[in-house]
């Protein structure tokens, strides 16, 4: 799942309009103490709107409005302090002025106090005072708060855990664009899926099972474990039933631990203990350990590379109807790898790998011409 982790800030410059001849009359309003009008004219000269551009004045009126109690311009005070734009940075000023801003109602301000709390930035960590901030923005429609408040319904951080009001806020944020929220409420949906009254009795049956000694249900346990399958994701719980599997010698759990191996997945990457457990499922007949053991033989993958053994393991494979093993044999005939070239043999088994939907196969047919050699 996803969260925002960096602190982001934007700049609000809010207002947009034309002032012409009315320029003295909102500088006379800011003047006279006015916290909207000097935000106004805070921005008018930081833009240069019908005035000079002058950074000095728009500070000294952002300044005064934040003084004067103006959400917005305490917010911007915040960030300028935190990024020392114009002012000479302070990181504890922005965090004084960014909470000056959200205690005013201002949500962009509610949402960096939550990051603020969340993360530890200029503050102790301090979940739940994270979560009340980010429930504040997120109340206000900020996007990025409700995909946080969801991350922590989610998980139970700073609040009690609730899969419904997460869905509720990762929902408001998705509405709005926010592409994480949307990808959150997909995890969702496959999880809850997962959690069908059907998966759930498949798991019971399989731990039943599994618990009796019986090697197929402790790798099927093992992966539904792994998935989250009718039952709360847990690796260790995984490794634990796959492995009493393969001590059974299960063929289809040797073949899974060694992917496991090969790909990193719940174990560390370790790829001559992969070519192991493919070699040893392989030689029970597991077609995907025999394709699996070719490759890693035919390239040096992780062990020494060896055509000999490579094509021994592909054509025991391709004995088995497999398409791209059929394809691989006959290519080692054709060129001579790992055994005496033979274009008779590459065309029986280019053929055979044609005849199983194999593209690669049809092309290579069409290039030698082999049907010559039938």
């Amino acid at each position: 799942m996803k969260r925002i982790n960096s602190l982001m800030f934007i700049l609000i410059l809010m207002f947009t309009e034309s002032y012409g001849q009315n320029i003295d009359l909102l500088i006379k309003e800011a003047e006279q103490g006015d916290a909207s009008a000097q935000f106004k004219l805070a921005n008018i000269y930081s833009k240069g709107a019908d005035v000079k551009k002058d950074k000095e004045k728009a500070i000294y009126w952002m300044q005064k409005s934040a003084k004067n109690n103006y959400a917005e311009a305490q917010y911007n005070l915040g960030q300028m302090y935190y990024d020392g734009v114009g002012v000479e940075q302070d990181k504890q000023k922005a965090f004084e002025w960014f909470k000056k801003s959200a205690e005013n109602g201002f949500a962009g301000a509610q949402y960096n106090l939550g990051l603020m709390y969340s993360d530890g930035l200029l503050v102790d960590v301090n979940k739940a005072e994270a979560a009340k901030w980010y429930q504040k923005a997120a109340e206000q429609g900020h996007a990025k708060a409700q995909l946080n408040l969801g991350m922590f319904y989610y998980e139970g951080i700073g609040v009690e855990r609730d899969t419904e009001k997460a869905k509720e806020w990762f929902q408001k944020s998705a509405v709005q664009g926010n592409e994480n929220a949307k990808q959150n409420l997909e995890i969702i949906k496959r999880q809850e899926k997962n959690q069908s009254p059907d998966k759930i009795k498949a798991f019971n049956e399989a731990k039943k099972k599994a618990e009796q000694g019986d090697a197929p249900a402790q790798l099927q346990l093992g992966l539904m474990y792994a998935n989250g399958e009718g039952t709360l994701q847990d690796s260790k719980q995984a490794l634990y039933w796959i492995e009493k599997s393969v001590a059974q010698n299960d063929a289809q759990a040797q073949f899974t631990y060694g992917i496991m191996y090969y790909t990193g997945t719940i174990v560390s990457i370790n790829k001559q203990k992969a070519a192991e457990f493919f070699e040893k499922s392989a030689a029970q007949g597991n077609s995907d350990a025999q394709f699996q053991i070719a490759m890693m033989y035919y390239s040096g993958d992780g062990i020494a590379a060896d055509k000999k053994h490579a094509i021994e393991w592909f054509k025991k494979c391709a004995a088995q109807g497999n398409a791209d093993a059929q394809y691989n044999v006959g290519w080692m005939y054709l060129k001579g790898e790992g055994i005496k070239a033979d274009m008779h043999q590459a065309a029986i088994w280019i053929k055979k790998a044609m005849e199983n939907g194999s593209a690669k196969a049809r092309g290579v047919w069409t290039q030698y011409e082999l049907n010559k050699y039938l």
